[in-house]
């Protein structure tokens, strides 16, 4: 019995016969595109920045909003809060347990108390709904909600790409803590909040209080989804089912079930393919972490000495990114970023950030320069992030007559590590001299001198 996996025959037809039946799948997309539309949003038209989102949470999530459905939205979302909280309490519990059985000293017993579930939530009514809140201290909580005793901020982050600002969040839990009443602060994202934004230590501290609890996007969804068919109104059902579609289209690259189901076939018709497909997976996952050290290695050896190279992927993938500085001192980068690299590697972009907010004529001159100067198709704008660019879609690296292929989301840097042509840490070095010639650029030098101070980041390389 060979136990050695699939020979090269055999990897490569079951990996054609996958092609094949995405390829079909592709093709009766297109051809039931005038009845089904499957890529069509009435959101695309619009404008859908990480407040627009916010926007349409605060119209859902206000009681009295003009959805007409009372309290349906907003105890949802206090269900779903109070779930996730219990959930992150958990292990705080059994070491609150732990601690009082091994007789601890009045100061163990202060920090270690059985954690406090905001049940407060649910009882008071909504009073209003507020978006861009101002915290007096120069920040904007993105959503706040003041109850009958109480009030909670809200923090969205419904892009992959979306940064925390430095101290954002200890900021916003020091202006809620100053307010009469009951406090929590909720953060909505695709992973925990950096701990650059709200220490681990004071994040844990407020969960056992009952003042902090973060939801993951893809359980906002879900919570969304749930409420459908409740709703009465067809054109609230039909604007909120359409907001999750587009959402979940922006926000993840997975593939519909009945696409998944076909696709399958392809590594379930036997046990050895099957046993094919296990192995190929296990042969990449290796084969991606071997080249990604090879373009750590090779960055560092291309990088100049004056500028500082900071790398950074985790074991799981959840964070991957490798940064360089512009010349505008620690608190710009120029970013090279998988916005989800376990399961979407063409998720793939470069863009500028900073550690704070930036005034709008600085992002919007900023924008200017860069699509007049670099011909590239600029994604739309978040709080620290002025602009994102995708790197099939920047002419550097792939051709305009190629971008519209599916596979040149793959190219780089996977294909073309040390490549006599094309080579992407050379194109990575030039868009870096290209960024950092266009950041000496007459129109910005006004706002350099205030932006370019403050701001620090380890590096890790």
């Amino acid at each position: 019995m060979r136990e050695e996996g699939p020979t090269k025959a055999e990897a490569s037809a079951l990996l054609g016969d996958v092609q094949a039946r995405y390829q079909g799948w592709q093709h009766a997309q297109k051809l039931m595109a005038p009845l089904l539309a499957p890529d069509f949003s009435p959101f695309d038209a619009q404008r859908n920045h990480e407040i627009d989102i916010s926007r349409h949470l605060a119209l859902l999530l206000d009681p009295e909003g003009t959805h007409g459905q009372g309290r349906l939205f907003w105890d949802g979302f206090v269900a779903l809060v109070l779930k996730q909280q219990s959930a992150l309490q958990q292990p705080l519990k059994q070491q609150g347990s732990a601690a009082c059985e091994e007789a601890p000293s009045l100061s163990d017993l202060r920090t270690a108390h059985m954690p406090v579930a905001a049940t407060w939530l649910a009882g008071p009514s909504v009073k209003y709904v507020q978006r861009e809140h101002y915290t007096r201290n120069g920040r904007y909580i993105d959503l706040f909600v003041q109850l009958q005793g109480g009030c909670i901020g809200i923090e969205n982050k419904p892009w992959r790409h979306s940064r925390d600002g430095r101290q954002q969040l200890a900021n916003y839990t020091d202006y809620l803590q100053g307010l009469h009443g009951s406090w929590m602060l909720i953060y909505l994202g695709h992973q925990a909040p950096d701990p650059s934004s709200l220490s681990e230590k004071k994040r844990e501290k407020l969960i056992r209080n009952g003042r902090f609890a973060y939801l993951l996007w893809p359980e906002v969804l879900d919570w969304l989804r749930d409420s459908l068919s409740r709703i009465q109104a067809h054109q609230v059902r039909w604007f909120v089912e359409e907001l999750c579609n587009y959402l979940q289209r922006r926000m993840g690259s997975d593939l519909p079930e009945a696409a998944m189901n076909h696709i399958a076939e392809a590594f379930t018709a036997t046990p050895q393919a099957l046993d094919s497909a296990f192995q190929i997976r296990n042969s990449l996952a290796e084969w991606q972490n071997q080249r990604l050290e090879q373009l750590r290695q090779q960055l560092k050896a291309a990088i100049k000495e004056e500028y500082s190279f900071y790398w950074k992927v985790t074991p799981t993938f959840k964070e991957s990114y490798f940064s360089l500085e512009v010349g505008w001192g620690p608190n710009l980068y120029l970013y090279f970023e998988w916005g989800n690299l376990a399961s979407n590697p063409g998720d793939f972009y470069w863009g500028l950030h900073f550690d704070k907010s930036m005034p709008e004529a600085f992002v919007q001159t900023l924008r200017h320069l860069i699509k007049q100067q670099l011909n590239v198709e600029i994604e739309e704008r978040e709080d620290t992030w002025p602009c994102c660019v995708y790197i099939h879609k920047d002419p550097l690296f792939v051709p305009k007559e190629q971008q519209e292929k599916h596979a040149s989301k793959v190219l780089h840097p996977w294909l073309t590590l040390g490549a006599r042509e094309d080579d992407f840490v050379t194109l990575v070095m030039k868009r870096h001299q290209v960024i950092s010639e266009l950041m000496n650029h007459a129109d910005l030098q006004p706002f350099r001198r205030k932006l370019a101070t403050g701001g620090s980041r380890t590096p890790a390389v």
